[in-house]
């Protein structure tokens, strides 16, 4: 019995080493099963019945080599994905095309053109004879504090010397009168007046001490053409015609505008009127005409657009009066 175990024993031993080897073949397998089978029937005695036992091929070893061939086989298709997509990003950017010149460009796309400088108007002081080109900023007439500045030095006060800022407001009716005339040269007879020069004029309230009054003619239009379109364009203004003085006087930063007609002569106080003198009227023949004016010998309006007390017994006093300009 035991010799028939130890013979049983080595037989599984001997199946298991043969079933390991890689190289077996399912029919190897097959037969060296058959010939154990055989072995162990030869050596069970007489009146034993032989179990027979089916033995389990090991898994081959060349499965782990396989695996490691897969491993060995995505690490190489990674890297080949990643240098492609190296190769990719170090491609240099597409070019876009050369604009065909052949072909007119749209306009309407591009960029809106730069305005044009806008034009120069010359000023002259007729007592001082200083000039100034003026070139506004801008289509709507706006002015820089340099050329503020300058506008200052030109429209100072010619008695004194003294300077004052002037209101751009003021600069800016002027400019479009010239450019209204054909950029027209503009002759400044007075700009800002110094508060005492105001005061012995007779006109201590005049608007031209707080720089925002200017008398002025324009070359090669009359006074009358040029009243008349500031009278039409900028309701709320000071306006003053001066027929013997030969100048328009006009001031701004009022509420309600005034108009006014002054007949004095250059030096003589103003003489307040609605009435347009005669063509040429000497000065006796003017007072003889106007008795009733010579009652605002004295007084002269304010720049509040108050009316002086000698203004009332004018016939055709102005209902809100100015200053005189002189």
């Amino acid at each position: 019995m035991q010799s028939w175990l130890q013979r049983l024993s080595l037989t599984l031993t001997l199946t298991a080493a043969l079933g390991g080897n890689a190289a077996a073949t399912p029919g190897q397998s097959e037969r060296a099963q058959a010939a154990t089978g055989r072995s162990a029937a030869r050596a069970a005695p007489a009146g034993h019945a032989v179990t027979k036992v089916k033995v389990q091929p090991r898994v081959a070893p060349a499965s782990a080599a396989m695996v490691v061939h897969r491993q060995k086989s995505a690490e190489a298709a990674w890297k080949s994905s990643a240098s492609d997509q190296r190769a990719v990003l170090r491609q240099p950017a597409a070019r876009s095309k050369p604009a065909d010149r052949s072909k007119p460009a749209d306009r309407s796309k591009s960029a809106p053109r730069p305005q044009p400088p806008q034009p120069a108007v010359e000023l002259e002081h007729l007592t001082t004879h200083a000039t100034y080109r003026l070139r506004a900023d801008s289509p709507q007439g706006g002015f820089s504090a340099a050329k503020l500045r300058a506008l200052s030095q030109l429209l100072r006060c010619h008695h004194t010397g003294k300077r004052h800022a002037m209101s751009e407001r003021l600069i800016q009716i002027l400019y479009a009168t010239s450019r209204h005339y054909h950029n027209a040269k503009l002759f400044i007879v007075a700009g800002y007046r110094a508060p005492k020069i105001a005061r012995q004029k007779g006109n201590p309230k005049s608007p031209h001490k707080r720089g925002v009054a200017c008398d002025f003619q324009v070359a090669g239009v009359k006074n009358e053409e040029v009243r008349d379109y500031l009278r039409s364009t900028y309701p709320k203004i000071g306006l003053g015609y001066y027929p013997r003085s030969g100048f328009v006087h006009v001031d701004v930063g009022r509420k309600i505008g005034a108009y006014w007609i002054d007949y004095s002569a250059p030096g003589e106080r103003a003489r307040y009127g609605r009435t347009e003198p005669a063509a040429s009227p000497t000065a006796a023949g003017a007072e003889e005409a106007k008795p009733a004016e010579s009652a605002a010998l004295s007084a002269g309006p304010s720049g509040d657009g108050s009316a002086p007390a000698a203004a009332a017994l004018l016939p055709a006093a102005p209902a809100a009066a100015a200053e005189d300009s002189l």
